[in-house]
């Protein structure tokens, strides 16, 4: 049996209990809207040029130490997360500072996609050009990543 004083000491915890879960929906909502800062935007800087020097140290190994199979194959994950970062990038919503950065590390993905692809469908090394263009947007990318850090 349940009394009035117990009814609306319910009802008061329902209440509550309510607004405690609508303020954590708007707080999750808001983090997520909230603009990417510097961190944010460099991590995927960082890992595109880590898999810049890894498509270079590939591409210096194919038709020597590593048989075309293994590079098709291993182009072939390294696409993916190329990929996966640039989809990173593209997703992202940055500060207004950061949006040349953003779009900067798409074009850098968008190269790096490009010669992951040559290598996965040749399964050897880059052409000497290419590969100094590689070595050249990895530098790039490194200025990029330290002008961040500071």
């Amino acid at each position: 049996m349940t009394t009035p004083v117990t009814r609306t000491k319910a009802l008061r915890e329902a209440v509550v209990l309510l607004v405690v879960i609508a303020a954590l929906i708007a707080s999750f909502v808001l983090v997520q809207h909230q603009a990417a800062g510097v961190d944010e935007v460099k991590i995927p800087i960082e890992s595109l040029r880590a898999q810049f020097a890894e498509l270079e140290l590939v591409s210096e190994q194919a038709g020597t130490a590593l048989p075309p199979r293994f590079v098709r194959a291993h182009a072939q994950q390294l696409a993916k997360a190329v990929g996966a970062v640039r989809d990173d990038l593209q997703d992202m919503t940055p500060r207004p500072e950061l949006r040349g950065l953003q779009r900067e590390g798409l074009a850098h993905a968008q190269r790096l996609l490009a010669a992951v692809e040559s290598v996965r469908r040749a399964g050897a090394a880059l052409s000497p050009a290419s590969a100094a263009e590689l070595q050249a947007e990895a530098r790039q990318l490194k200025a990029r990543e330290e002008a961040l850090s500071r």
